[in-house]
């Protein structure tokens, strides 16, 4: 079948107006609500890749939590791992950085932490039930926990690390 002129100049502009859409959509801040309206993160237990048995509760009171949903076949992931893992590394003791690992094996999931050298804990949502209470629809996507259990702002995409420094440092600012 020919596609003609006049219907790729027609449709051109329209897949082009989809495509800028949902790349807005997928990579745009979520939840940057002011304090007075932001609500309380959802506790979970997950079994690290470690095997070790934790609780989201365990971390917070002690420091805030950077929350990262991720997948090693996700090619975004692989995109902010490098920053996740350098940021993670900067903010050691100040801010503690969970994964949460989303359709994927363990055993994929710890050779990509071993490929981008990832510092901190992460564990695999089994059955999606952490990512359903966090209303993640789409990975990556970070969450930004205050130490006394708040969201302060959610990011869905790839984080880069003016975005991710930026929000850390409000996240520290608000304990």
């Amino acid at each position: 079948m020919k596609i003609s002129k006049k219907m790729t100049i027609i449709t051109l502009p329209f897949f082009i107006a989809l495509l800028i859409g949902g790349v807005y959509l997928f990579t745009r801040p979520v939840n940057p609500k002011s304090n007075s309206t932001q609500k309380q993160a959802p506790n979970f237990t997950y079994a690290l890749l470690n095997g070790k048995q934790v609780k989201l509760s365990d971390y917070l009171d002690k420091r805030p939590v950077v929350l990262n949903f991720w997948a090693s076949w996700c090619p975004p992931c692989r995109q902010e791992a490098p920053i996740l893992a350098n940021t993670a590394k900067k903010y050691h003791g100040k801010v503690q950085f969970l994964g949460v690992v989303v359709n994927d094996t363990p055993e994929k999931a710890k050779s990509f932490e071993k490929e981008f050298h990832i510092p901190y804990p992460s564990g695999i949502d089994k059955n999606g039930a952490i990512s359903a209470v966090y209303s993640v629809s789409a990975i990556p996507k970070t969450i930004f926990i205050s130490k006394d259990g708040r969201i302060i702002a959610e990011w869905v995409g790839a984080i880069n690390t003016k975005t991710l420094t930026g929000s850390i440092e409000k996240l520290l600012k608000t304990n």
